[in-house]
Parts: C-alpha cells; sequence; structure tokens
C-alpha cells in the first residue's frame, strides 16, 4: 500500500511519490539587470521556451492550450499549466517546479553564476530531454527585461539532501542515463541519518512563504502543526495528481497531535511583497510572503518522525506561490 493505515504520529508521505531535483548552474554571457525576483522571471521564460518546444501547431506562444485537441497528449500542460482539475475543485500544481536556487544580485557581469533549482514529479521525469531542450532555448533567447544572455554550465541531479549526486548535463553534453528519482524511502533514510538527539529545528526561510488557512493567509509567524499540514496537503496532491496515488488518507489525528506540542521557539522574519501579473491572463497574483528563519523546539523523540517530512519539503516548497519559487526554506544545524 502506498499509504500504510497506522497510529505512528510520523505524518504520512506516500511511498509512490516520485521526483527529480534537479540544479541548473548557468553562466552570464553578457551583463546586465535581473528583477529581484528571479523565480517569477524564470517561470515565465521557461514556461515559454517550454510552449515552443512542444507545441506541434504554429506560433504556439499566442495559441491558447484550453480547446486543444492534443490536450491529453501533449506535455506541457502537464509540466506547466495543468488544465483539468481534481475531486477537490482545485486546479493541481504544476509538475514542474522551479525555483532561484540561490539569493543574486539583481546587477550581474560576464561570469556570474546563477543556480536555479528545478523539480520533476512522477511521471514527468520522463520530460527531462524536453526539460533540458527548453533550458537551452530559454538561456538563448536571455532572462529580465535587458534579455540577459546565459550558458548551461552544468546540470546536476541531487540527492535527498539537496546535494549533487549525478551529472545529468555538462556544458552542451547530456549524460546517456537517466537519473534515478528520489522517492519517500530517500528522505527517511536522511532523516535516520541526521537526527541524532536533535531538539530543535532551524529553517532558514529563502523566498516568500505565505500559508493559509481556511482561505486566509496567516500574518503570524506559522506554527509547527500549520507548518506540517500545509506540507502534507502539498505532498499528497502531487502524488495523487502525477504518481497514481489512490490510497485513502490515513486518519490524521495522531500526527496533528503531535505535532501541536512542537513549539514554536523565535522567528525571526520579515515580510516581503511582491506581486506578478500573468501576461497570458493579465490577472495580478500576489506572492508576498515571509523571509528570514524559524526555530521549533521539542523533545529530540517527538521531533525525530517529522523529520522526512521537513526535508522533503527543501525540496517541493510550501504555501502559496511555489511554482513560482515562493516557499522554499533550508533545514539548518541549530545545536541549542
Amino acid at each position: 500500500m502506498a499509504y500504510e493505515q497506522s497510529n505512528s504520529i510520523a505524518p504520512p508521505i506516500s511511498d509512490v511519490f516520485a521526483m527529480l531535483w534537479l540544479r541548473v548552474t548557468l553562466t552570464a554571457c553578457t551583463g546586465g539587470r535581473l528583477p529581484p525576483a528571479l523565480g517569477t522571471t524564470v517561470h515565465g521564460a521557461l514556461g515559454r521556451a517550454l510552449k515552443l518546444a512542444a507545441c506541434a501547431f504554429p506560433n504556439p506562444a499566442t495559441l491558447p492550450c484550453t480547446g486543444c485537441r492534443l490536450l491529453a497528449h501533449c506535455p506541457y500542460p502537464r509540466l506547466f499549466e495543468p488544465q483539468y482539475a481534481v475531486s477537490s475543485g482545485s486546479v493541481p500544481p504544476p509538475a514542474l517546479l522551479v525555483a532561484p536556487g540561490t539569493p543574486l544580485a539583481t546587477t550581474i557581469v560576464p561570469g556570474t553564476l546563477v543556480r536555479l533549482e528545478l523539480g520533476l514529479i512522477g511521471r514527468a521525469v520522463a520530460a527531462l530531454p524536453l526539460l533540458l531542450a527548453a533550458l537551452a532555448r530559454m538561456v538563448e533567447t536571455g532572462l529580465g527585461p535587458q534579455r540577459t544572455q546565459f550558458a548551461i554550465d552544468r546540470v546536476d541531479a541531487l540527492n535527498a539532501g539537496g546535494e549533487p549526486g549525478y551529472d545529468v548535463q555538462v556544458g552542451g553534453t547530456i549524460a546517456g542515463q537517466m537519473p534515478r528519482s528520489l522517492t519517500a524511502a530517500s528522505w527517511r533514510d536522511l532523516a535516520t541519518r541526521q537526527a541524532g538527539a536533535m531538539n530543535n529545528v532551524r529553517l532558514q526561510v529563502r523566498t516568500r512563504l505565505r500559508l493559509q488557512r481556511e482561505g486566509l493567509t496567516n500574518a503570524d509567524p506559522p506554527s509547527f502543526v500549520d507548518l506540517v499540514r500545509a506540507l502534507v496537503r502539498r505532498s499528497d496532491i502531487l502524488a495523487r495528481v502525477y504518481c497514481a496515488e489512490c490510497d485513502p488518507f490515513p486518519d490524521p489525528r495522531h500526527w496533528l497531535q503531535a505535532a501541536e506540542d512542537v513549539s514554536l521557539a523565535s522567528a525571526r522574519l520579515h515580510w516581503q511583497e511582491h506581486k506578478r501579473r500573468s501576461t497570458s491572463t493579465g490577472h495580478t497574483m500576489p506572492l508576498d510572503g515571509f523571509v528570514g528563519s524559524l526555530r521549533y523546539t521539542a523533545p529530540a523523540a517527538q521531533l525525530a518522525p517529522f523529520l522526512p517530512l521537513l526535508y522533503l519539503g527543501e525540496a517541493i516548497g510550501v504555501g502559496r506561490g511555489c511554482s513560482f519559487g515562493n516557499g522554499r526554506y533550508r533545514m539548518v544545524a541549530d545545536p541549542r
């Protein structure tokens, strides 16, 4: 079974969840300015490149996907612009996750390295060759208002800890083998190795984190239970839409109660305002949220069951706007 019904306090991660986590390193060929919200810039540029690479019809940049007779067979909507609904009635997230890998100055010079993190979920892993072709098209076109051009330095497949584990592409040379996807077992093994006597968890929130509950944005620092609930919800919908998860969701009461007992020890956050205007619909989307650090504390035995989910969250993000690079954090050592 992909979900085992149990009384464990460990929050559930589907055993059929699979993800290819990539780090793309680009080298600037020309100087220029990049927008401070690099995630939304790359999201738009990579989306355009993907559509141009995947669409079988003339003038794909201006052609809407809705109503297309090839919609069910085209990889672009599944990767980037889902057109269908799940049982909840909401549109599922895309199978391609895009986020800046590191903070970056807005003014760059030739030779500057830019790192991006990309994730392909479930059956979308098979689209890796298309993604690499779209990346090549994107860097040739350029990023930002000045169309700053880049070259692909390398593409690495990352392990569960976010470290390079396999060369996917070096320069213009693509490796011959498909890298292995990460699964729930990957993050469980990592948590087992890292747990030790950890009684503090510190999250360095790198891009805007915004949680909602009952449709409303919470302006307070997120409690541990709210963070865990959002991570479980996100990993579950990704598994159901893209990894063929069909088991009933396990009874959540045990892990929710355990998460309530983990305390928010400190929060050093500030709110960043940001809005994104869609070029296809003209609609404006708020993408603001918290950046900074959060520290949660509880006895080590109580925190340990949550570590696999927290490590998974580094790869998939949490909260609103994850497909635009929001909700990215890293767990950092905190000896206290």
